[in-house]
């Protein structure tokens, strides 16, 4: 589990955050027509294929997405 440390947070929604091995995160959150877009990007690690990685970050915001569509 990585654990994120949020570094900064604007009023265009963007956080970044800085994880425990160095590497960064930068997530955005604009307001669109059909909801809210949601971008995130990483710097990847080495240890695994970008592929993965790229899989493992979908995931969470799946889960994100659907944790915030329960409590809406």
């Amino acid at each position: 589990m990585h654990h994120l440390i949020g570094t900064r947070l604007s009023e265009r929604m963007t956080s970044a955050s800085v994880m425990a091995d160095g590497r960064t995160v930068d997530v955005t959150f604009e307001e669109t027509s059909d909801g809210v877009l949601v971008t995130e990007t990483f710097e990847a690690e080495t240890e695994n294929t970008e592929e993965l990685q790229r899989a493992g970050w979908q995931a969470i915001l799946e889960n994100f997405r659907q944790y915030v569509e329960t409590k809406a």
